[in-house]
């Protein structure tokens, strides 16, 4: 169940019977959302982490006919032109948006926010057109950018991506609290059995050390980023808390 950076899974999920068969591979925009909005029908403690599976930054991408060249020509134009672009992002709560706005309310500049539900919508709209540039995850636009067809100005990432690595990060823009990688893993229904929850972890667990996964997750601009179930719930709980106090800081509450 696609939709709204995460957020529609981990409600269907956080209803689900806590019998190990109902699960979601969670994005990080259904933890960050829990931090921005205030109309979830879900909290953390709704959700069992079962494993942390990958990590991958999230990028600022424009057309390959866009006339902007860097993310500071970009960055000038909004300033001179309040209102004339638009950016579409991956949904309102989801990590590139959220790291976006933070971007945005340092610089001083205010494109128009077009909210899609996911990825994929995001970046057809981009290569179509209909959106002057977007902020969103490197795995659906990384052929998009092997291709050409597109390019990235820069990665909300504390460091420079192995794929692209002639690319700046915002945090080497001045950008620091922006510099926040996107992540995914496995969750369920809060109230999964311990039993059940061990079978679960030992396959993902073979899967994220495999080299040939690793290989494949490559291709896509993504890393494997494996942790347990105790480690994965400790991250998440860090993690929330660590949003909730950028989202105060930057009055980025919806």
């Amino acid at each position: 169940q696609p939709g709204a950076g995460g957020v529609v899974a981990a409600a269907a999920a956080a209803k689900a019977t806590p019998d190990g068969y109902t699960l979601i591979w969670a994005t990080i925009g259904a933890v960050t959302s829990l931090a921005t909005r205030s109309d979830l029908s879900y909290t953390l403690d709704d959700l069992t982490p079962i494993a942390k599976t990958i990590s991958f930054p999230g990028v600022i991408a424009v057309r390959a006919d866009s006339p902007f060249k860097d993310f500071n020509q970009l960055m000038d134009f909004m300033k001179k032109n309040p209102g004339k672009l638009t950016m579409g992002s991956d949904g309102v709560g989801s990590s590139p948006q959220l790291n976006w706005m933070i971007v945005q309310s340092q610089a001083g500049v205010d494109p128009v926010h077009v909210p899609y539900k996911g990825a994929g919508p995001n970046n057809a709209d981009l290569l179509g057109g209909q959106i002057d540039f977007s902020v969103t995850v490197l795995g659906p636009v990384m052929p998009s950018l092997k291709a050409g067809t597109l390019r990235a100005l820069a990665f909300f990432s504390p460091r420079r991506s192995v794929f692209f690595p002639s690319v700046p990060t915002t945090k080497e823009l001045g950008y620091p609290e922006s510099a926040r990688t996107s992540w995914q893993g496995f969750m369920g229904p809060a109230g999964i059995p311990a039993e059940v929850l061990s079978k679960l972890e030992g396959p993902i667990k073979k899967a994220a050390s495999d080299p040939e996964v690793a290989k494949t997750l490559g291709e896509f601009g993504v890393e494997a980023d494996y942790a347990n179930a105790e480690e994965f719930k400790a991250f998440l709980h860090d993690e929330l808390n660590s949003y909730k106090v950028i989202v105060e800081k930057f009055n980025l509450k919806n």
